[in-house]
């Protein structure tokens, strides 16, 4: 940095710098990177995250922080600057925001397809209940009643199997997840 103070604030060598801040995606200005604060202000930087293309034109997300070196009388005389890179931490985080959004969808889209045929299976059972019901107080016969009734049950059941299935296939789901099904 050399010894003169203004050099030390000379913020005209970051521009060769490429940075965006990640919120705004707006390109960090010379006189925004830490080191330049730092050394501005006299104050510590803390880690920033920030969006860089080295050099070699590759992307990289780093924690970006910096901190002022002051000789005895007070007077900055340069500066310390640390970096962390992120980026495969980043990475990670943005999969599994992904996939907990498809968790989420598919959750949603099994909890209606698991309504639907539990909605048909009570609704059979009500309505074979209720004529059941009837023809005992009205003192019939049931053998008469036994067709539709029988053909509620058998649709009730049919229902009911299904939504055994979807209940197979949603434990499956889970025992693949937690790695104890291939």
């Amino acid at each position: 940095w050399g010894q003169d103070a203004p050099l030390l604030h000379d913020t005209s060598e970051y521009g060769v710098y490429k940075g965006w801040w990640p919120e705004s995606r707006k390109r960090i200005a010379p006189e925004e990177w830490a080191m330049a604060r730092a050394l501005h202000t006299g104050e510590v930087c803390p880690g920033e995250e920030v969006e860089i293309e080295t050099f070699a034109g590759r992307r990289k997300t780093i924690l970006n922080a910096a901190a002022p070196i002051f000789d005895e009388a007070g007077a900055i005389v340069g500066g310390v600057v640390a970096e962390m890179d992120i980026t495969e931490r980043k990475q990670l985080e943005d999969a599994l925001r992904q996939a907990k959004a498809q968790m989420d969808t598919f959750l949603g889209m099994a909890a209606h397809e698991l309504k639907t045929p539990l909605t048909s299976l009570l609704l059979g059972l009500q309505m074979a209940e209720r004529r059941i019901r009837r023809a005992v107080q009205r003192g019939e016969d049931l053998a008469a009643t036994g067709e539709p009734l029988l053909q509620q049950v058998m649709g009730a059941e049919c229902q009911a199997e299904r939504l055994n299935r979807l209940v197979n296939d949603l434990v499956d789901v889970s025992r693949v997840q937690a790695g104890k099904l291939e």
